[in-house]
């Protein structure tokens, strides 16, 4: 922890304790006001640093940083119509359960709707779009001012990772000078040990563990029964599914003969795995409405998001198939309203245990 002024205290400490639960990544729009917490995130070994001054650029590139890794990337701008140009980013981070951690620097509220410069109203800037906002809130660093940091980055981080989807946090952050890292004495008046440095070994302040999304012997063993009994099944693989999935979708496959359809985000046209049932062209072969109407399956396994092609979505809309939906983010993922089980576990231990069976 930086004890050089108020702003260097609470910041780091804030930082500190988003490294301690696992953030490596942050993207930063750099401005004045965001100074305590660019600083703190450029100095915090654990986490890259990439700076990127346009927000909308900004926004994407920690979107896409999210969706590749899996993990919360933070996502820093100064006050004003700054944070605003996050709101795209923000919106599809909601939409695709992609966890991100947005922290929009502010003006203190003295300087909140008195024309002062660089100042709109970031309370809930971004409406239902996020998980969770928090006013941070202007602190002393103490004790008390210093534990409310970390206990914030903890909750942040869970949030994002999800409870019990993933997705955007908005933390609005006000600071009041100086926003550079200035000697001040005095000004930190921390004691507590817990406060100053957190908890011992590096641990977070607050673990937050998840409850294991392995699915039931019962719910493995009903969805078994269908795949055994269907003529003509298929599996379909979106978004959302990570590298992890790929070997267990790939022994399902061959395990039930269904092919994969696989959107391009689901990590299944590449890599290791044994790709010989992977169709990658499904939307090109949709389009043509003989091939369409032959190929109508009795059974659908959908893994992860839905996939964007909308021939695929008219095609399993109009084939009237029974789906089970495996959904680990926990959302109502059906658009076509003809899911007869919403499976909340983890893809790859479905996709194992019906291989297995």
């Amino acid at each position: 922890m930086d004890p050089t002024n108020a702003n260097t205290a609470l910041a780091s400490a804030f930082v500190e304790e988003l490294a301690r639960g696992g953030l490596r990544h942050a993207v930063v729009s750099p401005g004045s006001r965001s100074t305590p917490l660019a600083v703190a995130l450029w100095r915090q070994p654990e986490v890259e640093v990439t700076v990127i001054v346009d927000e909308r650029s900004a926004g994407f590139f920690a979107l896409g940083a999210a969706q590749a890794s899996g993990a919360p990337v933070a996502l820093l701008c100064t006050s004003g119509t700054a944070a605003a140009n996050y709101h795209p980013a923000v919106c599809e981070a909601d939409e695709s359960g992609l966890p991100l951690v947005v922290l929009t620097a502010d003006r203190p509220p003295e300087l909140r709707g008195v024309g002062a410069g660089q100042t709109i109203d970031q309370l809930k800037l971004y409406g239902a779009a996020v998980r969770w906002f928090c006013e941070v809130g202007t602190h002393a660093a103490d004790d008390a001012g210093l534990l409310h940091l970390r206990a914030t980055a903890c909750r942040a981080l869970a949030a994002a990772r999800g409870e019990p989807r993933p997705g955007p946090v908005h933390l609005n952050l006000p600071w009041r000078e100086p926003l550079a890292p200035l000697p001040e004495p005095g000004a930190v008046s921390a004691a507590d040990p817990l406060a100053l440095r957190g908890r011992e070994g590096g641990r977070p302040l607050t673990r937050v563990e998840r409850p294991a999304a392995a699915p039931s012997p019962a719910a493995l063993e009903e969805a078994a029964e269908r795949i055994e009994a269907a003529r003509a099944g298929v599996i379909v693989a979106g978004r959302g599914l990570g590298a992890a999935a790929r070997e267990p979708l790939a022994r399902l496959a061959r395990a039930c003969g269904f092919p994969i359809l696989a959107e391009p985000t689901s990590q299944l046209r590449c890599g290791p795995h044994d790709r010989s049932l992977v169709v990658g062209a499904y939307d090109l072969l949709l389009r043509d409405e003989r091939f369409a109407a032959a190929a109508r399956p009795d059974l659908v396994l959908r893994f992860g998001e839905m996939p964007t092609s909308k021939p695929l979505r008219a095609w399993l809309e109009s084939a009237g198939a029974e789906q089970i939906v495996v959904d680990p983010r926990g959302g109502w993922n059906e658009p076509t309203r003809r899911a007869a089980t919403l499976l909340r576990a983890d893809a790859a231990a479905a996709a194992a245990g019906w291989a297995a069976r």
